[in-house]
């Protein structure tokens, strides 16, 4: 009987990373976490993952000033298993480019979206995504206070029991750069319908620790971002603090529900 299982890709390479916080992967975590992956040469073909993953990852990284010159180091994964985009605040072990996170791209998942897009854009398929991944990477290294980064303060926004309004303020942010970038992203694709496609898969379990928040908390954090960045002169750290006041304000804390 022939396996079911699909061979594993020659080229694929276990790559160990040391992180202090996880998103969109795992769990949030903290205190020396250690996961393995199995990296990849690139996602799609190597003309892809050059001119359209790390073209549309450079813009936005330029926009959240995170590249100066290697925040962070971008890596294509293998994940078959479990397709993912991932935000780590860490480092990949045995790379000797200086780096401070780790933003995991996963085949799969890059699929996935151009299939859910279709006739659209590569680009813009995977535009929502990628820009949700670096909004943690501000949060993991930005904060409203000297001593606490968005991340931990939005953490504690929301109890410390999910990370429910960290994700949705990633997805505010993340709504920022696709109005920043809204000459290039309305030439393919509305924001309506990415902030529907990409985040309608929201949960209504507020207590689950990997709650993104409901679909519709996605959706209207997502569209506000966008029309700050399309219509305001605000800069990322203009963008994050409303995206707190706007996250606290539709999401209600925990006294009061």
């Amino acid at each position: 009987m022939a396996s079911c299982l699909l061979p594993a890709r020659a080229d694929t390479v276990q790559r160990k990373l040391e992180a202090k916080w996880i998103a969109d992967l795992t769990v949030a975590s903290a205190g020396g976490t250690s996961i393995e992956v199995s990296a990849l040469p690139h996602v799609m073909s190597e003309d892809f993952w050059r001119f359209t993953v790390l073209a549309v990852v450079k813009d936005f990284a330029t926009m959240l000033r995170l590249n100066n010159p290697w925040y962070f180091y971008s890596l294509a994964i293998d994940d078959r298993v479990r397709p993912t985009y991932a935000a780590v605040d860490g480092r990949v072990l045995g790379v000797d480019t200086p780096h401070q996170g780790v933003l995991l791209i996963g085949d799969t998942m890059t699929r996935s979206l151009i299939t859910l897009f279709r006739e659209r854009s590569n680009g813009a398929a995977i535009a929502g995504s990628l820009a949700h991944e670096l909004a943690h990477f501000y949060q993991f290294k930005n904060g409203p206070e000297a001593n606490s980064t968005w991340w931990l303060s939005l953490l504690r926004d929301d109890g410390n029991i999910t990370r429910r309004k960290a994700e949705l303020h990633a997805d505010f942010l993340a709504g920022w750069c696709l109005g920043q970038w809204s000459e290039k992203f309305m030439d393919y694709v509305g924001i309506d319908i990415v902030a529907k496609r990409l985040y309608s898969f929201g949960t209504m379990d507020d207590l689950d620790p990997n709650s993104h928040g409901t679909p519709e908390q996605r959706y209207a954090v997502t569209l506000r971002g966008y029309f700050l960045g399309k219509n305001e002169t605000a800069d990322a750290v203009q963008a994050a603090e409303q995206g707190r006041l706007f996250v606290n304000a539709i999401v209600p804390m925990r006294a009061e529900q």
